[in-house]
């Protein structure tokens, strides 16, 4: 009798591909263990050297060696990309050839060690406000910081910089005051204090409190051993806006002192010229050649503002080219091509001028209302009114810095006429 053969008895099922029985189960789990243990070992080592590199580019950073400090970071996030400091350094290192990447890795890194320091978001806060005038990135970066470092004046500082930047004038001066009475503000230099003290008076002048405005700047001028022209110019300014044109007016005696090549003596120059006093004006011009920081940019352009001002129109646009082609820097290139252009829509070449006078792109600061207005002149008669409005909408906005520009010519001409009377008249051309 054919014996049954039962599944006991018969061959063992085949297993399904990739199947494993117990023992190889168990290897595979000690495969991965092992392998777990070499990466961590591996990462933590990489680590290690990240950080090491990541030490010496903050040592070379501290001793001003920036190549060395790049060339250290730049290891560093290639060993350890996940390493947040090496990211912080690296951007600290860039600032100042590459301020576009620095504030990439400072951000990268910052996001990666909140915790590490403050220094990280003070130089994106530095890095944002002067080189990329980014101001609400600066206002985000510092209320992040300031969560994690709450006692950190320089966060402090940036946020309120940052509220400045975006126009928040009334929020930057509480904050401005909040970092003078910071216990970390103890130990500030004399140079950083008067830094501040200048940064309040800008806000209250935003904020037309002009006789507080003058407070400040006088101490921060103080402390700064009254040496600084932009103060003497911020001074002088709120002076005048706060009504005092008299304390204004004297205090030009002060900023000539300090700035006798610049806007000081030019307000002599202009007041000269406007009085019709050709032979004076070249007086105070050759005086102030004579300084070592008056270029030929500033001849020319000193040269076509005396000859646009006394009729001369064909001299005063040569030298407004001149000026231009002498120009270094945007600004400077800026300020002779629109005298170049206010030249010409005097000359009724309007075509030409409005060339000239879109050429750059910026503020030109107490000549913007004639830069404005010349624009609206010269596109209304190119037929362009829409143009030709906004720009006169655009003077209007600059009405409050000719109006002082006229007080400024109407006291200097009425001074210099005086003195010229009591000494008995000076030379006209």
């Amino acid at each position: 009798k054919a014996s049954m053969m039962t599944p006991r008895d018969g061959p063992p099922p085949l297993r399904r591909s990739g199947e494993l029985g117990p023992v190889s189960n168990g290897r595979r789990r000690l495969a991965g263990i092992i392998a777990c243990i070499v990466v961590v070992g591996v990462v933590a080592g990489l680590q290690h050297q990240a950080r090491l590199y990541t030490g010496y580019a903050e040592w070379y950073l501290r001793w001003g060696n920036t190549p060395e400090a790049l060339a250290n970071a730049q290891k560093a996030t290639r060993l350890a990309p996940w390493y947040g400091p090496a990211h912080i350094a690296l951007g600290r290192a860039q600032a100042d050839d590459d301020p576009v990447a620095a504030v990439t890795n400072l951000a990268l890194g910052l996001r990666l060690a909140p915790r590490h320091s403050d220094e990280g978001y003070v130089a994106f806060g530095i890095i944002a406000s002067s080189r990329l005038h980014d101001y609400q990135s600066l206002l985000s970066m510092s209320e992040r910081g300031l969560r994690w470092f709450p006692d950190s004046v320089n966060l402090v500082l940036a946020r309120a910089a940052a509220l400045r930047g975006i126009g928040d004038y009334a929020a930057a001066r509480d904050q401005f005051l909040r970092a003078r009475s910071h216990p970390g503000f103890r130990n500030a230099t004399d140079s950083e204090r008067a830094r501040l003290l200048t940064s309040l008076g800008e806000c209250e002048s935003e904020l037309s409190k002009y006789t507080e405005a003058v407070n400040w700047y006088r101490q921060a001028d103080a402390l700064s051993g009254r040496k600084d022209v932009g103060l003497a110019r911020g001074i002088f300014s709120a002076l005048l806006c706060a009504g005092d044109v008299t304390g204004a007016m004297e205090w030009t005696q002060e900023w000539n002192r300090r700035e006798p090549q610049g806007s000081a003596g030019a307000t002599v120059f202009r007041a000269r010229i406007g009085l019709g006093q050709w032979d004076e004006a070249m007086a105070v011009l050759a005086r102030v050649s004579q300084m070592p920081s008056f270029s030929p940019y500033n001849r020319e352009m000193w040269f076509a503002l005396a000859c646009r001002k006394t009729g001369r129109s064909a001299e005063a646009l040569a030298h407004a080219q001149n000026a231009y082609n002498w120009a270094d820097g945007a600004n400077d290139r800026l300020a002779a091509a629109t005298e170049a252009g206010i030249t010409l829509v005097g000359l009724r070449r309007y075509a030409e001028g409005l060339s000239w006078l879109t050429r750059e792109q910026g503020g030109t600061g107490a000549t913007e209302y004639d830069r404005q207005t010349a624009l609206a002149e010269g596109y209304a008669h190119t037929g362009d009114a829409a143009k030709s409005g906004a720009a006169r909408k655009a003077a209007a906005g600059h009405e409050a810095e000719h109006r002082i520009e006229l007080a400024v010519a109407d006291w200097a001409k009425g001074h210099l006429a005086a003195e010229e009377g009591a000494s008995g008249g000076g030379s006209r051309p």
